[in-house]
């Protein structure tokens, strides 16, 4: 179905209020924001935010909610494919599909996880791995407990791989992005040994 030229519209000054917002959040973080600044430098009227935003914290929620709903979308379609892609030391179309996800979104990244970035991103995005891979690492761990570990080891070493990677601390090709992600998930869900 085709938009309509007015919804065109008001999506095209959605992402030009993400994007403007997303210029100065880099900078100084969400304290240093005001609508008033965020207004002029989007080129739109008070009037205007107040029809798609209660506020400046709204417009911040809802860029990392998409980001999380993509990460959550791609995180669900891995679940069954990485058993497959351990077994056969090739990572998964679907694993590849995420890695080139940051990769492509790697600038969006470095605001969302950098200096000035909302701490509760990160968390959230570790509570959505975790609940995408909890009922595989219960199944496999045959142990709430060890399964609880193993997969919280997998969901904040995967965030810290991410990190690294887009903030080009970890030399590597998105290749060999995929080939160390699909070690740690070999390594949290097989190799894993209770250490408590």
């Amino acid at each position: 179905m085709e938009l309509s030229r007015r919804d065109v519209n008001k999506q095209n000054t959605i992402e030009h209020i993400k994007k403007t917002f997303l210029s100065l959040y880099a900078k100084n973080g969400i304290d240093s924001i005001t609508v008033s600044d965020l207004c002029k430098a989007s080129g739109i009227a008070k009037s205007t935010f107040y029809l798609y935003y209660e506020d400046k914290y709204a417009v911040l929620e809802s860029i990392e909610n998409h980001v999380l709903n993509d990460l959550k979308e791609i995180s669900g379609e891995l679940v069954d494919v990485y058993e497959e892609g351990i077994k056969s030391g090739t990572p998964d179309v679907a694993l590849v599909e995420s890695v080139s996800y940051i990769a492509k979104n790697t600038e969006l990244f470095k605001i969302l996880l950098g200096p000035h970035s909302n701490p509760q991103f990160s968390y959230k995005w570790k509570r959505n791995i975790e609940h995408s891979f909890q009922n595989k690492f219960r199944e496999v761990k045959n142990d709430p407990r060890e399964a609880f570990i193993a997969c919280t080891i997998f969901s904040a070493s995967l965030i810290s791989l991410y990190s690294q990677y887009v903030f080009g601390n970890l030399d590597a090709t998105e290749e060999e992005l995929c080939l160390v992600i699909n070690s740690l998930f070999k390594y949290s869900l097989f190799d894993f040994s209770e250490i408590i």
